[in-house]
C-alpha cells in the first residue's frame, strides 16, 4: 500500500482551517464538512484504542475488546509517543466521556476480567 504524502504548506493550510472554528458546535460542523464517516470512524477508533492503551490494556486485550488488529494499535502506541507525546497529553487534558463500548471495557477491567 502506498504511503500518503502531504506538502507542508497544505498541512499549515488545514490545521489553520481546524484552528479556526470559533467553537465546539463550529469545530464539529467542520468535521462533518470535510471528512466521510468512514473517516470520522477511524478516527474516534483510534482515540477508543489510545485510551485503552493509556489504561494499561495489553494488545490482546484490545484486540479482543476493540475488535482491532495489532497493526492498528501499534500505530496508535506510536502516535502518543510521536511528536513530543502530544497525542498522549491533549488525551489527558481533554475529558473526554466515555461510549458505550468503552464504558462495558472499563467494567470487565475493574472487575478484572
Amino acid at each position: 500500500m502506498g504511503e500518503y504524502r502531504v506538502d507542508p504548506e497544505d498541512f499549515e493550510r488545514l490545521v489553520t482551517l481546524l484552528t479556526g472554528a470559533r467553537n465546539k458546535n463550529e469545530a464539529k460542523l467542520l468535521l462533518r464538512s470535510i471528512l466521510t464517516n468512514r473517516e470520522m470512524a477511524d478516527i474516534v477508533r483510534r482515540i477508543t484504542i489510545a485510551k485503552l492503551i493509556e489504561w494499561g490494556m495489553t494488545y490482546d486485550q484490545i484486540m479482543e475488546a476493540a475488535g482491532v488488529a495489532r497493526p492498528t494499535i501499534a500505530l496508535v502506541n506510536n502516535a502518543l509517543k510521536a511528536n513530543q507525546g502530544i497525542f498522549a497529553r491533549i488525551l489527558h487534558r481533554v475529558p473526554l466521556v466515555l461510549n458505550p463500548t468503552e464504558r462495558a471495557i472499563l467494567s470487565r477491567l475493574k472487575r478484572g476480567k
